[in-house]
């Protein structure tokens, strides 16, 4: 995530929305609700007091200061300063990443300031896997090896690697609104 990402503008929907206190749902709003809207209200109730439960003071207070933050960065006009700036920094590192030299670069600038770019890390790769199990034992490489989802899913269906695979939590995203 950029530091940029989470700047987003507030509209004045948006903003009334955010203040509008929502009706809270009940299992009883009318006599004709399904089983779905039930489990609907069921998990959002449990959720909530879940919520509540983990959701501590210092967790509000950081949540408090991303905001104060976020307005400042606004009022400055920061926002689009940092999307340029990962823009420009993003079109430089690739310009940098193609010269054909394995030592450091350094970039002065008219102001006497210098942007510096480390000497490329030497970086490692396994081209050999039947190799790496013929030295391992294929038990010990069964254990080890990792196989990405993202090349597997070009090869096999949805459902056919849902034979071997297990759904996890995964990371989450932020957005203040």
């Amino acid at each position: 995530m950029t530091k940029a990402s989470f700047l987003g503008k507030k509209t004045p929907a948006a903003t009334k929305a955010a203040t509008t206190p929502k009706p809270k749902p009940t299992a009883t709003k009318t006599a004709k609700t399904t089983a779905a809207e039930q489990h609907y209200t069921d998990t959002e109730t449990q959720v909530a007091s879940q919520t509540s439960a983990v959701v501590t003071k210092e967790m509000k207070e950081k949540a408090a200061r991303l905001v104060d933050i976020q307005i400042q960065l606004k009022s400055m006009g920061a926002n689009q300063l940092l999307d340029e700036f990962e823009s420009i920094k993003k079109e430089l590192a690739a310009e940098v990443a193609v010269m054909p030299t394995t030592k450091a670069i350094s970039i002065p600038t008219p102001d006497g300031s210098i942007v510096k770019f480390s000497a490329p890390k030497n970086s490692t790769e396994i081209v050999d896997k039947e190799g790496v199990r013929g030295v391992l034992g294929e038990e010990v490489f069964k254990q080890i090896y990792k196989l990405g989802l993202t090349d597997v899913r070009k090869y096999a269906t949805d459902l056919a690697i849902s034979e071997f695979t297990e759904n996890k939590l995964g990371s989450r995203t932020m957005k203040i609104e």
